[in-house]
């Protein structure tokens, strides 16, 4: 074999050796680069998971010391909460007798006003709105129809003006002399 030949050869050799080396070279630089990116991306996966893990860590203490709080906090309220409960009850229940009381004071005096000018034979414009603002009350504390019936009577009866104008109407009066003295004669 010819000198250049060999020489040829071993350049074309050591050439390919060269290649085959940067080749190798950067094949495992590309693999060494792959793990590392792996590695990384492991690693920044682990991180976000501690991360995570530390922040839910955080808020589970953070709930126990809320609830803590809170227990120290609303029981008080809660023990409040049933001493008022308590005491609108029993105002609630005072409150009722009340009510019922104020029902029969007004029923009451309905009745009685509406006695009184029975035995006048008339009512006033005082009387007459004295006994209906009465019976708006006692009505607005669920009043019965006892009074509704009396009330119905009490309307019935004249005013005081329309009294005095029948009164006058029915009896007119004639003067007669009789030895000195005058005697009233009805004429009806």
């Amino acid at each position: 074999m010819p000198e250049w030949l060999t020489i040829f050869s071993t350049v074309i050799g050591i050439l390919g050796t060269l290649f085959g080396a940067i080749g190798l070279t950067a094949y495992i630089q590309t693999r060494m680069k792959h793990k590392a990116e792996k590695k990384n991306k492991l690693e920044d996966e682990r991180e976000e998971e501690i991360a995570r893990l530390q922040h839910d860590k955080y808020l589970n203490e953070l709930r126990i010391i809320i609830k803590e709080e809170n227990a120290q906090s609303v029981a008080p309220l809660e023990n409040q909460i049933g001493t008022l409960d308590e005491k609108i009850t029993t105002i609630d229940g005072r409150l009722a007798k009340v009510e019922d009381g104020t029902q029969d004071t007004l029923r009451d005096r309905i009745l009685s006003a509406y006695y009184k000018c029975q035995e006048k034979g008339f009512h006033t414009r005082y009387d007459f709105e004295n006994v209906h603002h009465m019976y708006r009350d006692y009505l607005a504390l669920d009043g019965n129809s006892f009074v509704e019936d009396c009330m119905k009577k009490f309307d019935l009866l004249p005013g005081e003006e329309e009294y005095i104008k029948s009164s006058k109407k029915k009896k007119s009066f004639r003067t007669t002399k009789k030895k000195g003295s005058q005697i009233l004669l009805e004429n009806n």
